[in-house]
């Protein structure tokens, strides 16, 4: 499944949000009920060339905010657009979480965003220089942004079931020159074989 402030109904607003003149990270923050596995994380952007990691931190129990780095990325380069980054180890996170894009450089990385006025408390912060532990609530600052950002988890497939075209189900006048087909459940996931039984058991 996928999980994302932004409403897909609304544009994206001209611009990013950076760091001008420092590194910085930016983030937003994610609930899970269960422990689950991060598979891939999604963010935009207004720029391309800038050097940048996706990171993911736990919550530090006494502000609320971020707290320990637990996973970040290899360096990648902005594109102008949506870059989809496949998490290239298992990162499992259950309850709070924060994800967001790591400004290595001065270069900006103009993270796209929504507006969100007033914005809410808690949900996206900021740091610099990058790594810093000393975290900012955009809620308090206030400033006015919605992060393009989301996380995606694993989604579990249904089996695909076949459907069988030929012969007829039930039919009882099988020759043993006659042909056994099936079709994939395309509503279903991939089946990886099939198993047949032949019998002159009719009971």
């Amino acid at each position: 499944g996928t999980e994302a402030y932004i409403y897909p109904q609304q544009p994206l607003a001209d611009g990013g949000v950076a760091f001008t003149g420092a590194s910085g990270d930016f983030v937003a923050k994610f609930n899970t009920d269960t422990l689950d596995t991060l598979r891939q994380v999604l963010v935009d952007f207004d720029v391309a060339g800038a050097d940048y990691r996706i990171g993911v931190w736990d919550q530090n129990p006494t502000t609320g905010g971020p707290g320990n780095l637990i996973y970040q990325s290899q360096v990648e380069q902005t594109v102008e657009g949506r870059a989809i980054i496949p998490i290239d180890s298992v990162v499992q996170v259950t309850d709070t979480f924060f994800v967001g894009p790591k400004q290595l450089t001065t270069n900006r990385v103009d993270f796209r965003f929504q507006f969100e006025d007033p914005p809410r408390q808690g949900a996206y912060w900021f740091t610099s220089p990058t790594g810093s532990n000393n975290w900012t609530d955009f809620g308090t600052v206030p400033s006015p942004f919605r992060f393009a950002v989301q996380v995606q988890f694993p989604t579990d497939v249904v089996p695909g079931c076949p459907q069988l075209l030929e012969p007829a189900s039930n039919d009882s006048n099988i020759t043993t020159a006659g042909l056994l087909r099936w079709q994939e459940d395309v509503l279903g996931g991939i089946p990886e074989g099939f198993l047949v039984y032949l019998s002159t058991n009719r009971d």
